[in-house]
């Protein structure tokens, strides 16, 4: 049987709403979709995390918007999953902040290497997949850079043209349009980097 990913966005939306986007990651979100839904996504888990990167764009695009209050999120999913999700209230974004100290990032948070092009651009050598996605399109809501007629097309400036090499994009590509941008650093770059985070010598 052809497995339909189609059929957890609504969780997948719900979870992302009420998540805060600068410690929300692709694990995360899928680890609280397999509690949820009592189901073992492992072997499809490259197609659920580029559903949850892709629902991710939108919602920083404005096209999807954050119709889930905390309220109706933990009557849906349950405070369980949602205390392992690292979304909005007092208890879980202490949690969030320990477990962000005591343990690495990855995934969707992993400082990235940006070429010298995206690094000029963003202001800074090292940034998250999904701290470049937000900044992306705050820049294009900020300049006025959305597409009138459709909301999801970015229309390049002078820097965007030079970065990207287009004069529009649609913004559910951004992630395809950074690729070249970025690279995984090295273990001692990220370790001076979390140093520098962490107020080290």
């Amino acid at each position: 049987m052809e497995f339909d990913a189609n059929k957890y966005i609504p969780a997948i939306d719900a979870l992302l709403s009420v998540s805060d986007p600068d410690t929300v990651s692709a694990k995360r979100v899928r680890r609280a979709m397999q509690e949820l839904f009592a189901v073992d996504l492992s072997d499809n888990k490259k197609i659920i995390d580029g559903l949850i990167i892709d629902r991710f764009e939108q919602l920083q695009s404005g096209t999807l918007k954050r119709e889930y209050s905390q309220v109706d999120s933990d009557e849906l999913f349950g405070t369980k999953v949602y205390s392992k999700s690292n979304v909005r209230d007092g208890r879980t974004v202490k949690a969030a902040k320990k477990e962000v100290k005591d343990r690495k990032p990855g995934g969707l948070q992993m400082p990235m290497d940006l070429s010298p092009e995206l690094a000029s651009f963003v202001g800074a050598q090292q940034m998250s997949r999904t701290q470049l996605i937000k900044f992306v399109w705050d820049y294009a809501k900020g300049n006025n850079l959305q597409k009138p007629e459709d909301k999801r097309v970015i229309m390049c400036d002078d820097k965007m043209k030079q970065l990207f090499k287009v004069d529009e994009f649609s913004g559910f590509h951004l992630s395809k349009m950074l690729a070249p941008h970025i690279s995984k650093p090295a273990a001692d770059t990220v370790a001076d980097t979390e140093a520098m985070e962490n107020g080290g010598s």
